[in-house]
């Protein structure tokens, strides 16, 4: 008799539905709450990856951009009519011979850490070494350039450490990097550059009308034979 009230008061226990919605809060509430406070950092991170990329891109445009001349200014590329490097820069301070002869790849690269306190040896360096200090503080990285037959290339890595807590760093990371490039621009040995093809080209064109006369001449000789 006992056993059967008790089965009783078990099925009846079983029944009532009296605090489940407490019980199901307990444990799926924990669950959704992480999981926004994940979102959020990661929306953070997204945003500092997107203002270091940000950083890095206009870091690599003007770098090109002021390349032609390193008394530009690194932010404003202003700079006296009198400052300027000299007429054959490009053979003397940007190791042109060497980086083009060369067939490693170390050769044809310069590298300069950022923030870094060593004094550039040459032209290319000094370049660089302007903006690697003009970069925000709290950012690291390297500014580098690289020299090809086609195109001159300013590669810009910077990388910054973010506070998250040790759930998040474990899961995504501490740590962003991003990557810019930008094509140096110099209008002076571009046109000097198309000027010489142009030049050139013409004097093919002599020197083949000439060879064909030279030939027609021969052909005429050995017909005549």
């Amino acid at each position: 008799m006992k056993y059967f009230k008790m089965s009783n008061s078990l099925y009846r226990l079983q029944k009532k539905e009296k605090g489940s919605f407490t019980v199901e809060a307990s444990l799926i509430f924990p669950i959704i709450f992480l999981f926004i406070v994940l979102l959020i950092f990661l929306s953070v991170i997204a945003y500092q990856k997107v203002l270091l990329y940000y950083v890095a891109t206009q870091a690599a445009d003007r770098v090109a951009f002021n390349w032609n001349n390193s008394h530009k200014d690194p932010i404003t590329g202003e700079y006296q009519m009198e400052e300027t490097d000299g007429l054959y820069w490009r053979l003397t301070g940007d190791r042109v011979l060497n980086k083009l002869l060369s067939t490693y790849e170390d050769n044809r690269t310069i590298n300069i850490t950022i923030k870094d306190s060593y004094e550039p040896i040459d032209l290319s360096e000094k370049k660089l070494a302007i903006m690697s200090r003009v970069i925000p503080n709290g950012i690291g990285g390297n500014i580098i350039f690289q020299k090809n037959i086609y195109e001159d290339k300013v590669i810009v890595k910077l990388d910054r450490l973010i506070k998250v807590p040790s759930f998040v760093s474990r899961l995504i990371g501490n740590k962003i990097e991003v990557m810019a490039y930008s094509t140096t621009t110099d209008p002076v040995e571009y046109i000097r550059s198309v000027d010489l093809i142009i030049n050139y080209s013409q004097k093919f064109n002599q020197q083949k009308e000439l060879i064909n006369k030279i030939l027609r001449k021969q052909r005429e000789k050995e017909i005549g034979r």
